[in-house]
């Protein structure tokens, strides 16, 4: 059979396709490259949050979890609306949480914490709230 124009056209379309949509699948980045893992016990308080980072500059928080316990307070979830600052770099982690608990009640808890490049850091916490006010060391690690 001689191929006539419209199969080499046909033919000529779906290879097209076919390497478009290659194409694309294989250039799109990927969403989370790095993350951590945050814990703290002791002082009436467990905490543990962990979470997904971005592979751009700046990496941004895609995907978190996790809970605070405060004994004979709030055990609150937290999830990625609740990351409200996010920054880590060779030397320093730094976070900060917020959970509303219910409509005139916010839980803040503030992460500083410093590492020597290899991806442990250790420092302290802060959690702050109009019935909890606690402060304890935290462990994080995190890597991106």
């Amino acid at each position: 059979m001689v191929p006539t124009m419209d199969s080499i056209s046909i033919r000529a379309i779906k290879i097209a396709a076919f390497g478009g949509a290659l194409t694309a699948f294989t250039s799109i980045s990927a969403q989370a490259t790095g993350g951590f893992a945050c814990t703290a016990s002791g002082a009436g308080v467990e905490i543990a949050i962990g979470g997904s980072t971005s592979s751009e500059p700046g990496a941004k928080v895609v995907h978190a979890g996790g809970n605070i316990t405060v004994k004979d307070g709030p055990d609150v979830q937290v999830d990625l609306a609740s990351i409200a600052q996010y920054w880590n770099d060779a030397r320093s982690f730094r976070m900060f949480v917020t959970v509303q608990i219910s409509t005139s009640e916010t839980l803040a808890l503030s992460i500083n914490a410093s590492g020597r490049g290899n991806r442990l850091y250790t420092g302290t916490y802060s959690l702050a709230g109009a019935k909890v006010q606690r402060t304890g060391r935290i462990t994080c690690d995190a890597r991106g």
